[in-house]
């Protein structure tokens, strides 16, 4: 639907959209335009420009649509080569010169032949000139040709465009700004100087005026010119503008007709000479071509005295003066139509329903109609939208009305919604609620989103290992009857929180589905009130206190793959390791049945979980103890078990270590946290116990297992103390200490009073910034109940069990001398803990950090010190009272931890700023560091290193390497570092030095990629040296021999990780072999095939172009001779 279309607040963004020249043509399917593409120097991007939207965005703004083409700089190092991932490849096409008139149509574009420029793939690139055009190819699979037609500087450019929304390659149907005749409507920006042309629908600057007619050029809005026809560019042939009034542009109906003899006169305008502007002002404006427009003044983005202003306007090309209006939105009502037939219409359609209220809840309600449904969302506003919003809040619209709307059809996220409400009327109230469907969980997830938002019925659920509803928790209950599971969360503050949860129940409400829920088939139950659930007679006790169907007596009888109610088992066929999985009920250890797996084959190489039963889907409370427990035995001796206890993203809780089974029944067990500690991790209130099988010595044997358990372990008293500390400082600053805290017995920290006493007239202390402490996971309230005393508290729902900082404190420096902080009152839990007590040493005109000496904290203190540790002049060497305020953490050493500490402080982050003292060092980092080599250049003359990260614990902020060179070998630096460091090198008596750091911590597993040049190819090239994480201790890296093939088989962690949509893996072969390299998701099916070939001995390196596959985590396997490799790789997109 061309014609009336509002902008729309988005769900998930709010994107401001300053469109300088957005036209749609009422009934043309061309549209036509001018744009432009500039470089945003605050986000260091690009725009990325999509032809479907009409409107241009950073590149932070990309998730929202489907970008076509990236701006780039005109030295022709970019521009066609579309190595950004939200860009497809080949999809751009050099016509020629010309002008964008003179383009009829363009080569179609297929996915099996796709475009082929010469001059694009001569260089990788083209260069940006004006009056040349490019047929673009865009990702809904239309066409549009465009012709940039100003260079502005090598970082801003204007172009021209035709954009064929129907799939059409012929662009002859109208002329540029043609059409046939319509309203165009759009919003713009004016500029001081800027003219604007409704005809062309695009702005220009003022000296840009004879290329085409002017409407109206605007100086500033102090009310000085607008209004005032003085300029040079416009004639002063009469009145040609008429100020309407104030309101919305969508009321106005018909403006005044106009001619020169008789212009438009308003008595404000004739009073003064102009007319100052404000936001809501309506302007009719009288074009040089002799159409009329109307403008609405939406924003004064500089206030009453800015240069410039936004205005939404609509044009009439064909002279009339009917602007279509009602006197409200402009939009005729349409006729009732069932819910139903409005699901069916396309997205943009403004519709008319009728139905129920089904469920409100501020800015989301759902209408039922029969058995049909929709969704409406209406954020709050000055519009119907909002009107309905208030309406909702104030309980004018509530469960059980008759309600009629009128809105627009739209989709997100795969939901019907109704949004941009025109029009709303309540008939009637407290009407009954329509039928519930009676579902099964298997009838629900097959089909897709037909009962979104339907109010359904589900019977015989369970919650297996929770007791109480809790608000704001996310449950998943299971279908006792097959063993699925379902998601719903209970709302923040409704009435069922705090309720008993049935041991088996039945679910009546409302049928949600959405593309972005990332677990199931998208559906989850929504709507959770108390009389949504209905209590029903349990079938059979619960076996434990959160397993689900743990001694299998819910499981039917006989051979199963796959699931079993609240079980999973598989094996992994490509590897050659089967087994068959069977319920049986002549073995058993408690109840009638039991799990019998016969191990036909098994792969010794491959991974232990190639052959698994998995009890999945536990609910647990993060940080709780808890104690698993099952019964196993074989048939023959020597069979081997083992596993892990995970969470759904598979984060490890614990390990089942792996153990020789009895032939009795024996009970194994072990205790874990519920807190897996993985960055890839989200949820560790669920859990899974995974029993792998694939083991040698488990070949043709039988195994039963039985009776799995998990079980809250109740907490002791928790023990624990304070670390004591000590702070050096200057008068007049501030600093950030770690309050540390050590548990001593793994008891979980859930609450904690802290009392902290201070001499107000030498210093002041407060909580400081808390990122990467404790606190993160606490509600913490301060208060000072009198001077000189700061009482905290603190409480989690999330127990946690690690020593570290607990928080920081920000202490002020009021004066110069010697004194101290106390600690008292101090209670973990309910336990008391010993005071502990912090000194002070406070000096005048020294500041810790401040490395220059000009009593500032700064980025150039921060490259002061890191110049220093590669020995680079004339910052090296450091000395006096420059070396003590570069060494931050008081320990001696001047290192690129110290810059990165120096760097956090300068950007408000917590950082250790403690010169001359070492109490506050933060806990030593635990990693290690591996490196190899990767011939690149020709004839193996270029060798990449890359430093890969193994077991990293701990927040990496800085690195510091030392490689002792050889003639025969130049050092030329380091590639893909991590993200925003600094990275400094210098080559000094025969010594290549790396020094790097920064405020955000390594996330990925690679700290970079050193590169060599091979001079001198006839001798051995080694290397060896050493790296120093943070302030560790050296770790010595093992020599490498660069020009020598490799001694053993080994693949790299892929980089980058995580990734969008391609990746590079890199393996060594030391020897003739097949290899095999293949990618499986977490189901463990094959996903993509990389390798499966014969490989003479070296190095390779091969990418996988996961565009195709979903977010999420995947697995690759490298199998070469007898040797496999298994590593985890994430994609998101």
């Amino acid at each position: 639907m061309l014609g009336k279309k509002r902008y729309k607040l988005s769900k998930v963004w709010a994107f401001l959209f300053v469109l300088m020249g957005m036209g749609l043509t009422a009934n043309a399917q061309m549209v036509t335009g001018t744009d432009t593409l500039f470089y945003d120097t605050e986000t260091s991007s690009w725009d990325f420009y999509d032809f479907s939207h009409a409107t241009a965005f950073g590149i932070d703004d990309t998730a929202s649509f489907d970008a076509d083409i990236r701006g780039s700089s005109n030295e022709g190092g970019s521009f066609g080569r579309e190595y950004s991932p939200e860009v497809l490849e080949n999809r751009l096409y050099l016509i020629g010169d010309g002008g964008l008139d003179t383009a009829v149509t363009v080569p179609e574009w297929v996915d099996g032949s796709p475009w082929v420029s010469d001059a694009w793939q001569a260089n990788g690139g083209q260069p940006i000139v004006t009056d040349r055009l490019w047929a673009i190819y865009t990702q809904e699979g239309t066409y549009a040709i465009i012709e940039f037609t100003e260079i502005v500087s090598g970082n801003y450019y204007v172009f021209d465009y035709k954009y064929q929304s129907d799939g059409s390659r012929n662009f002859e149907e109208a002329d540029f700004g043609g059409g046939s005749s319509g309203i165009v409507e759009g919003s713009a920006t004016s500029s001081s100087g800027s003219g604007f042309d409704f005809s062309r629908e695009e702005t220009a600057d003022n000296h840009d005026a004879g290329d085409y007619l002017v409407d109206f050029v605007f100086v500033n809005n102090e009310g000085v010119n607008f209004g005032n026809e003085g300029s040079g560019s416009i004639d002063s042939t009469g009145r040609r503008f008429l100020l309407l009034g104030e309101g919305s542009i969508d009321e106005v109906q018909e403006v005044p007709a106009r001619t020169d003899a008789e212009p438009w006169v308003t008595v404000s305008y004739d009073a003064t000479g102009y007319q100052p502007i404000s936001v809501g002002q309506l302007w009719a404006v009288y074009t040089r071509e002799g159409n009329y427009g109307v403008i609405e003044i939406t924003d004064l983005p500089g206030g009453d005295f800015g240069s410039s202003f936004n205005f939404n306007y609509k044009y009439l090309d064909d002279g009339s003066r009917d602007f279509g209006g009602s006197g409200d939105t402009g939009d005729p009502i349409p006729d009732v139509i069932t819910i139903a037939e409005a699901r069916n219409l396309a997205p943009g359609e403004l519709v008319t329903i009728k139905g129920i209220v089904t469920s409100a809840n501020r800015i989301y309600s759902n209408i039922q109609q029969d058995t049909a449904g929709i969704l409406t969302y209406t954020p709050s506003g000055e519009n119907v939208s909002g009107d309905y919003f208030n309406a909702i809040e104030n309980g004018d619209v509530a469960i059980g009305d008759s309600i009629r709307i009128t809105a627009y059809r739209e989709d997100f996220q795969g939901q019907k919604e109704l949004l941009d409400f025109v029009d709303f009327n309540v008939f009637s109230r407290g009407n009954p609620l329509p039928q519930a469907e009676l579902l099964t969980l298997d009838e629900f997830f097959a089909s897709g989103d037909n009962y979104n938002p339907e109010r359904i019925r589900v019977n015989d659920l369970s919650i297996p290992g929770s007791s109480i509803f809790e608000s704001g928790r996310t449950y998943i209950a299971v279908e006792n009857s097959t063993g699925n599971n379902i998601r719903f969360i209970v709302p923040q503050g409704n009435n069922l929180a705090g309720t008993e949860i049935p041991a088996v129940f039945e679910y009546e409400g409302i049928a949600g589905y959405s593309t972005a829920y990332s677990y199931g088939a998208n559906q989850q139950l929504l709507g959770l009130e108390e009389f949504n659930i209905i209590e029903v007679e349990p079938p059979i006790p619960s076996d434990s206190t959160a397993a689900p169907n743990g001694s299998f007596e819910y499981s039917s009888l006989g051979e199963f793959m796959g699931e079993s109610p609240g079980w999973f088992a598989d094996f992994d066929a490509d590897t050659g390791a089967m087994g068959t999985f069977e319920i049986i009920d002549t073995e058993f250890q408690d109840g009638e049945k039991a799990l019998e797996v016969s191990i036909n084959s098994v792969h010794p190489e491959a991974d232990h979980w190639s052959i698994q039963v998995v009890n999945e889907k536990f609910n647990l409370v993060p940080g709780n103890q808890y104690e698993l427990s099952f019964w196993a035995k074989s048939a023959q001796s020597g069979a081997v078990i083992g596993g892990f206890i995970q969470n759904q993203d598979y984060g490890n809780f614990g390990t089942i270590a792996q153990e020789e089974l009895s032939t009795s029944w024996t009970e194994y067990k072990t205790t874990f946290v519920a807190n897996s500690g993985d960055t890839i991790s989200t949820d560790d209130s669920i859990g899974r116990v995974a029993i792998y099988l694939n083991y040698e010595a488990n070949e043709g044997k039988q195994i039963y297992i039985d009776n799995l358990q998990v079980n809250e372990i109740e907490s002791g008293p928790i023990e624990g103390d304070l670390y004591d500390g000590a702070l050096t400082g200057a008068e007049g600053q501030s600093y950030f200490l770690p309050l540390n805290i050590e548990l001593l017995n793994g008891v979980p920290l859930d609450a904690f009073e802290i009392k902290v006493n201070f001499d107000l007239s030498f210093t002041e202390v407060s909580l400081g910034e808390q990122e990467g402490t404790h606190a993160d996971y606490f509600d913490i309230e301060t208060n000072s109940p009198e001077p000189g005393v700061l009482l905290i508290s603190g409480a989690t729902a999330n127990g946690i069990t690690e020593s570290g900082p607990l928080m920081y404190l920000e202490i002020t420096a009021l004066s110069s001398g010697t004194g101290s902080i106390e600690i008292t009152d101090v209670f973990f839990n309910e336990t008391s803990i010993n005071d502990a007590s912090i000194s002070l040493d406070f000096e005048t005109g020294f500041v810790c950090g401040d490395v220059t000496g000009d009593l500032n904290v700064s980025a150039t203190d921060a490259s002061y010190v890191l110049r220093h540790t590669v020995k680079l002049s004339p910052q090296y060497p450091l000395t006096g009272q420059d070396s003590t305020a570069a060494d931050v953490t008081g320990n001696g050493w001047i290192s690129a931890y110290d810059a990165s500490q120096i760097l956090k402080y300068n950007v408000g982050m917590p950082a250790i700023m403690n010169c001359a003292s070492a109490q506050a060092k933060m806990a030593p980092l635990a990693v290690q560091v591996d490196w190899d080599y990767w011939s690149e250049g020709d004839e193996g003359s270029e060798y990449s290193v890359p430093l890969s990260l193994n077991d990293l614990e701990g927040a990496l902020t800085a690195a510091e390497i030392q490689i002792p060179m050889t003639e025969g070998l130049k050092f030329k630096g380091i590639n893909n570092a991590p993200e925003n460091w600094q990275v400094t090198t210098n080559v000094r008596d025969g010594v290549a030095y790396v020094s790097m750091f920064g405020a955000e911590t390594v996330e990925s597993e690679l700290l970079g990629e050193l590169a060599f040049e091979l001079i001198d190819k006839t001798e051995v090239q080694n290397i060896e040296g050493r790296i120093v994480v943070n302030e560790n201790p050296p770790v010595q890296l093992e020599k490498l021999t660069l020009n020598d093939l490799p001694r053993e088989f080994k693949v790299s962690q892929n980089y980058p990780n995580p990734f969008n949509p391609t990746t590079q893996i890199k393996y060594s072969v030391p020897e003739d072999a097949k290899v095999q390299l293949f990618v499986y998701n977490l189901l463990g099916q094959k996903v993509a095939e990389l390798v499966n070939e014969q490989k003479s001995p070296g190095r390779y390196t091969v990418s996988w172009d996961a565009g195709n596959n979903s977010s999420g985590v995947y697995m690759y396997r490298l199998v070469a001779g007898e040797n496999v490799f298994t590593k985890k790789m994430m994609l998101i997109k």
